[in-house]
Protein backbone atom coordinates (compact mmCIF):
# COMPACT_ATOMS: atom_id res chain seq x y z
CA UNK A 1 0.00 0.00 0.00
CA UNK A 2 1.71 3.32 -1.17
CA UNK A 3 0.30 6.41 0.81
CA UNK A 4 1.45 9.45 -1.08
CA UNK A 5 1.03 12.35 1.68
CA UNK A 6 2.52 15.10 -0.49
CA UNK A 7 0.07 14.67 -3.33
CA UNK A 8 -2.53 16.95 -2.50
CA UNK A 9 0.20 19.50 -2.26
CA UNK A 10 1.90 18.56 -5.27
CA UNK A 11 -1.63 19.08 -7.41
CA UNK A 12 -1.71 22.68 -5.30
CA UNK A 13 2.00 23.14 -6.64
CA UNK A 14 0.90 22.33 -9.95
CA UNK A 15 -1.41 24.82 -10.78
CA UNK A 16 0.57 27.50 -9.09
CA UNK A 17 3.02 26.72 -11.58
CA UNK A 18 0.49 26.70 -14.46
CA UNK A 19 -1.26 30.06 -13.15
CA UNK A 20 2.50 31.18 -13.02
CA UNK A 21 3.31 30.12 -16.35
CA UNK A 22 0.29 31.65 -17.58
CA UNK A 23 0.50 35.15 -16.23
CA UNK A 24 4.42 35.21 -17.10
CA UNK A 25 3.43 34.37 -20.89
CA UNK A 26 0.49 36.95 -21.02
CA UNK A 27 3.14 39.68 -19.66
CA UNK A 28 5.38 38.32 -22.20
CA UNK A 29 3.18 38.93 -25.13
CA UNK A 30 2.17 42.28 -23.79
CA UNK A 31 5.94 43.02 -23.52
CA UNK A 32 6.51 41.77 -27.08
CA UNK A 33 3.34 43.85 -28.34
CA UNK A 34 4.17 46.87 -26.84
CA UNK A 35 7.84 46.51 -28.22
CA UNK A 36 7.13 45.94 -31.53
CA UNK A 37 4.48 48.72 -31.51
CA UNK A 38 7.37 50.78 -30.24
CA UNK A 39 9.66 49.44 -32.90
CA UNK A 40 7.37 49.99 -35.31
CA UNK A 41 6.59 53.73 -34.60
CA UNK A 42 10.39 54.23 -34.87
CA UNK A 43 10.93 53.16 -37.77
CA UNK A 44 8.39 54.94 -39.24
CA UNK A 45 9.84 58.15 -37.64
CA UNK A 46 13.40 57.01 -39.17
CA UNK A 47 11.37 56.82 -42.70
CA UNK A 48 9.48 60.43 -42.46
CA UNK A 49 12.75 61.72 -41.76
CA UNK A 50 14.41 59.90 -44.74
CA UNK A 51 11.60 60.86 -46.86
CA UNK A 52 11.69 64.52 -45.66
CA UNK A 53 15.59 64.55 -46.50
CA UNK A 54 15.08 63.12 -50.06
CA UNK A 55 12.15 65.76 -50.95
CA UNK A 56 14.82 68.98 -49.87
CA UNK A 57 16.31 68.13 -52.93
CA UNK A 58 13.23 68.15 -54.68
CA UNK A 59 11.66 71.56 -53.05
CA UNK A 60 13.47 74.70 -52.30
CA UNK A 61 15.91 73.68 -49.61
CA UNK A 62 15.75 76.88 -47.80
CA UNK A 63 11.99 77.34 -46.85
CA UNK A 64 11.61 73.58 -46.44
CA UNK A 65 14.59 74.60 -43.83
CA UNK A 66 13.23 77.23 -42.32
CA UNK A 67 9.25 75.11 -41.65
CA UNK A 68 11.85 72.33 -39.88
CA UNK A 69 13.60 74.75 -37.71
CA UNK A 70 9.81 76.24 -36.77
CA UNK A 71 8.71 72.73 -36.11
CA UNK A 72 11.82 72.02 -34.05
CA UNK A 73 10.81 75.17 -32.18
CA UNK A 74 7.54 74.68 -31.54
CA UNK A 75 8.59 71.08 -30.11
CA UNK A 76 10.75 73.04 -28.05
CA UNK A 77 8.13 74.89 -26.41
CA UNK A 78 5.81 72.14 -26.45
CA UNK A 79 8.44 70.55 -23.94
CA UNK A 80 8.78 73.67 -21.53
CA UNK A 81 5.00 73.69 -21.47
CA UNK A 82 4.85 70.28 -20.21
CA UNK A 83 7.44 70.92 -17.54
CA UNK A 84 5.51 73.75 -16.85
CA UNK A 85 2.42 71.62 -16.36
CA UNK A 86 4.12 69.33 -14.37
CA UNK A 87 5.28 71.94 -11.85
CA UNK A 88 1.95 73.35 -11.89
CA UNK A 89 0.23 70.10 -10.42
CA UNK A 90 3.02 69.52 -8.30
CA UNK A 91 1.85 73.13 -6.64
CA UNK A 92 -1.62 71.18 -6.76
CA UNK A 93 -0.67 68.43 -5.00
CA UNK A 94 1.43 69.88 -2.59
CA UNK A 95 -1.26 72.01 -1.50
CA UNK A 96 -3.87 69.44 -1.04
CA UNK A 97 -1.27 67.22 0.49
CA UNK A 98 -0.10 69.80 3.11
CA UNK A 99 -4.08 71.24 3.66
CA UNK A 100 -4.71 67.67 3.98
CA UNK A 101 -1.98 67.42 6.81
CA UNK A 102 -3.29 70.81 8.36
CA UNK A 103 -7.27 68.93 8.79
CA UNK A 104 -5.54 66.02 10.15
CA UNK A 105 -3.72 67.81 13.23
CA UNK A 106 -5.95 67.51 16.37
CA UNK A 107 -5.86 70.88 17.58
CA UNK A 108 -7.12 71.38 21.18
CA UNK A 109 -7.22 75.02 22.72
CA UNK A 110 -6.51 76.31 19.02
CA UNK A 111 -8.65 78.56 16.50
CA UNK A 112 -7.64 79.12 13.39
CA UNK A 113 -8.51 82.89 12.02
CA UNK A 114 -7.11 82.73 8.71
CA UNK A 115 -5.11 80.71 6.60
CA UNK A 116 -3.26 81.72 3.19
CA UNK A 117 -1.23 79.57 1.20
CA UNK A 118 1.24 81.43 -1.27
CA UNK A 119 3.56 79.38 -3.87
CA UNK A 120 5.79 77.90 -1.10
CA UNK A 121 4.78 80.08 1.97
CA UNK A 122 1.50 79.38 4.17
CA UNK A 123 0.16 81.84 6.66
CA UNK A 124 -1.13 81.14 9.69
CA UNK A 125 -3.22 83.58 12.13
CA UNK A 126 -5.63 82.36 14.95
CA UNK A 127 -5.83 82.25 18.59
CA UNK A 128 -4.54 79.47 21.47
CA UNK A 129 -5.52 79.29 25.27
CA UNK A 130 -2.29 79.58 25.83
CA UNK A 131 1.44 79.53 24.67
CA UNK A 132 1.83 76.10 25.59
CA UNK A 133 -1.30 75.59 22.74
CA UNK A 134 0.69 77.27 20.17
CA UNK A 135 3.80 75.70 20.84
CA UNK A 136 1.83 72.02 20.35
CA UNK A 137 0.62 73.54 17.62
CA UNK A 138 3.68 74.76 15.64
CA UNK A 139 5.22 71.40 16.61
CA UNK A 140 2.79 69.27 14.98
CA UNK A 141 2.87 71.68 12.21
CA UNK A 142 6.39 71.06 11.68
CA UNK A 143 5.14 66.99 11.57
CA UNK A 144 3.69 67.70 8.45
CA UNK A 145 5.89 66.27 5.26
CA UNK A 146 5.52 68.85 3.33
CA UNK A 147 6.49 71.51 5.15
CA UNK A 148 10.30 73.00 5.52
CA UNK A 149 10.39 75.05 7.94
CA UNK A 150 7.87 76.86 10.76
CA UNK A 151 8.23 80.77 11.87
CA UNK A 152 6.43 81.46 14.74
CA UNK A 153 6.38 85.47 13.87
CA UNK A 154 3.95 86.83 16.68
CA UNK A 155 2.23 85.83 19.85
CA UNK A 156 0.51 88.24 21.80
CA UNK A 157 -2.12 88.34 24.68
CA UNK A 158 -5.23 89.63 23.86
CA UNK A 159 -8.44 89.51 26.16
CA UNK A 160 -6.74 86.03 28.14
CA UNK A 161 -6.06 84.39 24.51
CA UNK A 162 -3.25 84.82 22.56
CA UNK A 163 -3.35 86.03 19.11
CA UNK A 164 -0.21 84.47 17.01
CA UNK A 165 0.56 84.78 12.85
CA UNK A 166 2.95 81.76 11.74
CA UNK A 167 4.32 80.96 8.93
CA UNK A 168 5.50 78.02 7.42
CA UNK A 169 7.65 77.31 4.34
CA UNK A 170 6.81 74.75 1.82
CA UNK A 171 8.96 72.10 0.34
CA UNK A 172 10.41 72.29 -3.54
CA UNK A 173 8.46 71.49 -6.07
CA UNK A 174 10.22 69.20 -8.49
CA UNK A 175 9.53 68.14 -12.21
CA UNK A 176 9.32 64.20 -12.21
Amino acid sequence: MDLNFFLEHRKQNEKIKKYTLIVCLVFAFLFTYFYISLDNKHKKIQSDIFTIKENLNKYNIDALKTKIDNLENLKKYEEEINKINVIIQNKKTLTKQVLNGLIDIEIKDIMIEKLTINEDLISITGRGTSKTSVAVFSKKLKEIKYINSINIKNITEDNGSYKFYITCKLGDVSIE
